[in-house]
C-alpha cells in the first residue's frame, strides 16, 4: 500500500516533464515565426 504514493508522485512528475517537453518543442517551432512577424511589423 505504501508504494502507491511515490508511484503516483512519479507519474505526476512524468506527465509534467512530458508537458514541458511538448511545450518546448512547440516554442522552438514558433519562435522563428514570431521573431519574423516582429521584424516585419517594426
Amino acid at each position: 500500500m505504501n508504494d502507491a504514493n511515490p508511484g503516483k508522485r512519479q507519474h505526476k512528475l512524468q506527465l509534467f516533464v512530458d508537458f514541458m517537453l511538448e511545450l518546448g518543442c512547440f516554442a522552438i517551432q514558433w519562435i522563428p515565426t514570431i521573431v519574423h512577424w516582429v521584424i516585419v511589423a517594426s
